[in-house]
């Protein structure tokens, strides 16, 4: 697995990144199932190696192994305004409860993560969260290329954002009201 994705994303993991990124972008359509593999695989081993509460559910490492992504998982792709190495990994969402905004919150319904990486300018992201539409809230409107499970018809028009973090702060859920994963305490 580990080759054919490097095969796939070695264009868009070059220093420099390439000018017909939109064409590379729709080139890995053919390929998003295998993504969505490789990144559900990459976030759960890195939760292992992770101190503290991050772990993810063992469960998806039975999908995995079963040559498929784990089932509820999304990919995300976009582009960094400055290129960089990152990876962070969490289970906490911005979130819309109920037509209310309550800020960041751990959605307690089944496994809930995402998990996201930079690669130079390449912007990757793999998320699960049952039960709750996934929605984005990046300013001006931005929105990254949904490549997993149902993939958008055309590859946004604007998809740079500033960097990793942005990007993993760009994801709003959407829940219901009474929803398990309230704000703890702290927060409200």
């Amino acid at each position: 697995m580990e080759s054919e994705i490097h095969q796939t994303l070695k264009p868009l993991t070059e220093k420099q990144f390439p000018v017909l990124v939109h064409a590379h972008l729709e080139q890995l359509r053919g390929h998003a199932e295998s993504l969505a593999r490789w990144m559900s695989k990459t976030a759960l081993t890195t939760s292992y190696a992770l101190p503290g509460n991050q772990r993810l559910a063992s469960q998806l490492a039975n999908e995995i192994a079963q040559g498929r992504p784990p089932h509820g998982v999304w990919v995300d792709v976009a582009k960094a305004k400055v290129s960089g190495i990152a990876a962070a990994l969490t289970k906490m969402f911005p979130t819309i409860n109920g037509n209310r905004f309550v800020g960041p919150q751990t959605h307690q319904t089944g496994v809930c993560f995402q998990f996201c990486i930079q690669i130079n300018q390449l912007l990757l992201r793999v998320g699960m969260s049952p039960g709750a539409e996934v929605g984005y809230g990046a300013p001006g409107g931005l929105n990254p290329f949904r490549l997993f499970p149902d993939a958008d018809q055309q590859v946004p028009e604007n998809i740079e954002f500033e960097d990793v973090n942005h990007f993993l702060h760009s994801v709003v859920l959407r829940t219901w009201a009474g929803c398990a994963g309230e704000v703890p305490p702290a927060h409200a």
